[in-house]
C-alpha cells in the first residue's frame, strides 16, 4: 500500500482471518491472518487482495472474519491472563 494511514480517509488498522481449503486436499481447513490498514465497511484492500487469490491461486474460500481497530496504542492494549495451545 502507498502512504494509506490510519488518518488518511478512514483507513484503520485491520485483520481478516480466512479460512480456505487447498485443492490437493479438500478434507483440509487452512487459515490465513492478514493484516493492513482498510476502510471499513467496503475494505477495498481486502477485496484487491481476495481477487487476486481467486484469480492466481487455486483456492476454495470457507470464510473469513474481519476485525478492526480505530487507534492502535499501547495504552488501549488489552492482556490475556490465559493462553491455550491446542494441536
Amino acid at each position: 500500500m502507498d502512504d494509506i494511514s490510519p488518518l488518511n480517509g478512514g483507513y484503520k488498522l485491520t485483520s481478516a482471518e480466512i479460512l480456505y481449503t487447498p485443492p490437493d486436499q479438500p478434507h483440509l481447513l487452512e487459515c490465513f491472518v492478514w493484516k493492513d490498514y482498510d476502510s471499513a465497511p467496503d475494505y477495498p484492500e481486502l477485496r484487491r487482495f481476495l481477487t487476486f487469490w481467486a484469480d492466481h491461486i487455486d483456492i476454495q474460500l470457507h470464510s473469513v472474519r474481519i476485525a478492526d481497530l480505530d487507534q492502535p496504542r499501547p495504552d488501549g492494549m488489552i492482556y490475556a491472563a490465559y493462553s491455550n495451545e491446542i494441536h
